[in-house]
């Protein structure tokens, strides 16, 4: 059985051994000393480590994994290890989560990087990770520098892409004060309809029926008509019949029209990037793409042929990003660009490479499972 984090099971799918590692001069070999102490996750590795003279673990990634990584390396190594940060962000951008701000856009917090790098003792390389060469033990980024590595630890995100041309997206980063305006609009009769999308590949789809739900309540009485259209076959389907029965119950009682196993396509000839009306041609899915539907394993847009789906008009059009992952040269990646790992969170046929956060194949894609799957892979 592979480990199971936010309910998938990560396992290689390469049938291939792991390489051989190699021995830095005057140091112990780290891929080897990790399987003497017979530790799959980083965890073991990190004993091992702290016994170096100056081991040096890199993280790739800004974000919540690679943050979390970094704090929990230097909790377990203290001040002995030299640490490396490669980020290309300037600032790490949150919302808080507390019970009161549950299903409103809270206002966006910020970690300057250079500060957490400081206070940590943490060299920060401000630039994007392009290649991994593991047997070089290092990391070459995008402007050419090389950043050497005994032990690493890939956090890198996922890169949201517009799904549809038309309409709002909703994604971490972006300016919510959009919805309070389409609120304010179907409140006030300027609009009758929206509709909230979730496209294929998606990979964490509840803030679409966070958005879903929201719309409905701040307008109920108003007459205004609010639809989820999603390519899942049943209402958070990955999340399992619990959470399906929960978010229907909720949605249901609301009012909201669902409209689930279609993909949801641009009609043709539709410009790009109109906020007004929204045309849109619902495809059905086919039944064996379904149950992949949100995590990128099937091919990125849904088949259209001629009298194949319905069109349907909508006054107003949130959607969520499609997802790709990092596509990093020097590691294991799926057809989409997403790392692949083991059951301990090691990057297939890698000895001393792991891998957290949004970038992992097969893998749902929320703040809080990208900082237990750090502190797993640590």
């Amino acid at each position: 059985m592979g480990l199971q984090t936010g309910g998938h099971s990560y396992r290689c799918r390469h049938s291939g051994g792991r390489g051989s590692a190699p021995q830095p001069e005057q140091r112990p070999d780290p891929a080897s000393a990790g399987r003497r102490s017979g530790g799959g996750c980083l965890v073991g590795e990190l004993t091992v480590v702290a016994r170096m003279s100056t081991p040096t673990v890199c993280v790739v990634g800004a974000g919540t994994a690679g943050l979390e990584g970094l704090l929990r390396a230097r909790e377990q190594l203290g001040r002995d290890a030299d640490l490396r940060l490669i980020a290309p962000d300037r600032e790490f951008r949150y919302r808080p989560m507390a019970p009161d701000s549950l299903l409103r856009p809270a206002p966006e917090r910020g970690l300057v990087i250079a500060d957490l790098a400081t206070e940590i003792g943490a060299t920060w390389v401000a630039d994007r990770a392009a290649v991994v060469r593991e047997d070089d033990g290092c990391v070459v980024t995008r402007d050419g520098d090389t950043v050497p590595f005994d032990y690493l630890l890939l956090a890198p995100g996922a890169r949201p892409e517009r799904a549809l041309r038309q309409g709002y997206v909703w994604q971490r980063g972006g300016d919510p004060s959009f919805l309070d305006r389409v609120i304010s609009e179907l409140s006030s009769g300027a609009v009758e309809s929206v509709a909230v999308v979730i496209p294929r590949g998606a990979r964490w789809p509840l803030p679409a029926y966070e958005l879903a739900l929201v719309l409905a309540w701040s307008t109920a009485g108003t007459g205004a008509s609010v639809t989820l259209i999603t390519a899942e076959q049943r209402p958070l389907a990955t999340l399992g019949p619990t959470a399906t029965d929960a978010v229907c119950s909720e949605l249901k009682a609301a009012g909201v029209d669902v409209r689930a196993g279609v993909e949801a396509v641009d009609v043709p000839g539709r410009r790009e990037g109109g906020l007004e009306a929204a045309n849109l041609l619902l495809v059905p899915e086919a039944d064996e793409t379904q149950p992949g539907a949100l995590l990128g394993s099937i091919p990125p847009t849904a088949p259209v042929s001629p009298g194949r789906g319905t069109e349907a008009e909508f006054d107003r059009l949130i959607s969520l990003p499609t997802v790709l992952g990092p596509n990093l040269a020097g590691v294991a990646t799926d057809a989409a660009g997403f790392i692949e790992v083991d059951s301990g969170l090691r990057v297939c046929d890698s000895e001393r490479i792991w891998a957290a956060g949004g970038c992992l194949a097969a893998a749902l894609e929320h703040s809080a499972l990208s900082a237990r799957q750090a502190e797993v892979a640590k």
